[in-house]
């Protein structure tokens, strides 16, 4: 029947399932769509509306773990963009911000808070009324708790792979995130300490040990 053809291998194990069949684990898909069609006292009705209700199911359940996948995405890239861009030098630019639209010094926590996740937000609660009303030690916070090694941020970096679900223009901007995060940990300012930081890294891919005992040691 054509109904089964829009199910899944794993719907389409489920059906069996419900049906009371037994499947093998060898049977592919036109094996299990033969064992349903051909079981016994099959209904076609009662098998399509299983079938439905199974495949909206699997999808709702996608659904779900697709946002709540976005959603800790969106988080871990939020925490990031606390520890890359938000920083205590007096060149920031929330504060330039702030001062250009003549917003009171006491409300820039509110806009602060604004532009957290919902339990970043929450922590800042815990703290005493008097830290939580000054910006400063509110992102001296924020910095220390989201604070990430250089070491870390070279990992996210060199491992840090496209997922399918997502644009090439969000894979761009996540690399950019991690390397920014990494050159600034690094304390890197320069062409040539950028040089030295790629070459250390790739001399640490090939020869890990060695590295970690000294790094312009004598090569054994």
């Amino acid at each position: 029947m054509t109904y089964l053809a829009k199910g899944r291998r794993r719907d389409l194990l489920e059906l069996a399932e419900t049906l009371g069949l037994t499947i093998q684990d060898n049977f592919k898909i036109l094996d299990i769509k033969d064992a349903i069609l051909n079981s016994e006292g099959y209904d076609a009705e009662f098998t399509c509306e299983c079938l439905n209700r199974i495949i909206s199911d699997r999808k709702e359940l996608e659904l779900r773990a697709e946002r709540e996948k976005e959603n800790q995405r969106q988080f871990e890239l939020q925490k990031l963009q606390i520890t890359t861009n938000t920083s205590t030098t007096s060149d920031s630019n929330m504060p330039k911000q702030l001062t250009f639209l003549k917003v009171p010094i006491q409300q820039w926590v509110v806009y602060l808070v604004g532009l957290l996740p919902t339990e970043v937000s929450n922590s800042i609660t815990k703290e005493s009324f008097a830290d939580a009303q000054d910006y400063y030690k509110v992102k001296q916070i924020l910095l220390k708790r989201f604070k990430l090694s250089a070491e870390k941020f070279r990992q996210m970096f060199s491992r840090h792979t496209k997922d399918p679900v997502k644009t090439w223009r969000d894979f761009y901007f996540d690399l950019q995130t991690y390397f920014d995060g990494w050159l600034k940990e690094s304390k890197v300012t320069t062409l040539e300490e950028l040089k030295d930081l790629i070459v250390a890294d790739q001399i640490k891919k090939e020869n890990p040990s060695r590295l970690q005992r000294s790094l312009f040691g004598p090569v054994v």
